[in-house]
């Protein structure tokens, strides 16, 4: 009965008084609820019941969640225990990553904010020294969140010994990756830009524009901003598409030259084979070839430049901009009927 009353209250309106009551009803009986239930009725409810009287149902929601699976359901609850209680929560998370031997989940993890915990040193250093760990994919990225946001400096080693396997060898952890990388600008390690560098200056995959991704997911910071930069040179255009797009999310005003620089230099190398470039087909990876990293690339500053966080286009340079896109996917994004995201 509350759920329909409401769902439906603003196209069929209830007298106020008779909602309030039903919620009131419905946290009488919460602990006849599912954990579906309650959560649910937490989310919807946060609008109108006072916080403090939905927080004990949050807690216990969050005490059923901590190591299961990665769902909304799941992690829902530690995300408004952190809204409404943040000390509170992210005491109850560090706990929890003890408790549990770092097998709680990542997204959980990345809830908590960046501190230093030495309490945490020994079981982490051990974890990190175990292969098994390492390897196992779950395991890995759990342990690379905890390192994120909660290892101390003296876990610089271990950490640095962990990247340095990781990029060492075939294929892409781009996660765990990033969550090292973050780690070691956080503690404002001299080394840190390097393996970054390294990795969006590689013209064999798509790893560098992953990590970078991930980057912008869990631990931005301006730190990135000149190695990113000077990526917009690398060889590899899948990864100059994302540094396109990361630099139209964060970059300062003065990018924009850069990116218009990037953007016309792509029109020149590409002007007389512009009908191989209108046909080619989005492919977000490196597999893709020559004319289909060009136009997405095209597409990707296009949009950092229409659609930029930190900056506004002057009508003229819109018309700039559409009149030289080679395709008309670019046309489109430069007229803001499309925009690409990171």
């Amino acid at each position: 009965m509350w759920y329909d009353v409401e769902v439906f209250y603003r196209t069929k309106p209830l007298s106020p008084d008779t909602l309030s009551q039903l919620r009131f009803n419905v946290l009488a009986i919460e602990n006849e609820l599912t954990h579906a239930q309650r959560l649910q009725f937490v989310v919807m409810a946060r609008q109108a019941v006072p916080h403090h009287l939905l927080l004990p149902i949050i807690r216990a929601l969050a005490s059923d969640s901590g190591t299961a699976g990665a769902s909304f359901d799941n992690i829902e609850p530690f995300k408004l225990w952190c809204e409404d209680a943040p000390e509170e929560c992210q005491s109850a998370i560090l706990a929890e990553v003890q408790r549990s031997q770092f097998r709680t989940d990542k997204n959980i993890i990345l809830l908590m904010q960046e501190g230093e915990h030495p309490e945490l040193d020994s079981e982490l250093r051990e974890q990190l020294s175990d292969p098994k760990a390492r390897q196992d994919w779950g395991q890995s990225q759990r342990l690379s969140a905890v390192v994120l946001r909660a290892a101390s400096r003296n876990m610089a080693v271990p950490v640095k010994a962990w990247l340095a396997e990781l990029t060492g060898k075939p294929g892409c952890g781009a996660d765990v990756e990033a969550s090292l990388l973050g780690y070691l600008f956080r503690i404002g390690d001299a080394t840190a830009g390097k393996p970054l560098s390294s990795e969006l200056s590689d013209r064999k995959d798509d790893c560098g524009g992953q990590v970078l991704r991930s980057l912008h997911a869990v631990r931005y910071s301006d730190k990135l901003l000149p190695i990113v930069t000077q990526a917009l040179n690398s060889p590899n255009l899948i990864t100059v598409t994302q540094v396109a797009l990361f630099l139209g999310d964060h970059g300062a005003p003065s990018s924009q030259d850069l990116l218009w620089q990037r953007l016309e230099s792509l029109w020149t190398v590409w002007h007389d084979r512009t009908p191989e470039l209108q046909v080619a087909a989005m492919n977000f990876s490196a597999s893709a070839n020559p004319a289909q990293q060009a136009n997405q690339l095209e597409q990707a500053l296009a949009s950092a430049l229409a659609h930029a966080k930190n900056w506004k286009l002057s009508p003229a340079e819109i018309d700039r901009l559409r009149s030289g896109c080679l395709t008309d996917a670019c046309r489109e994004v430069a007229e803001g009927h499309r925009v690409l995201n990171l």
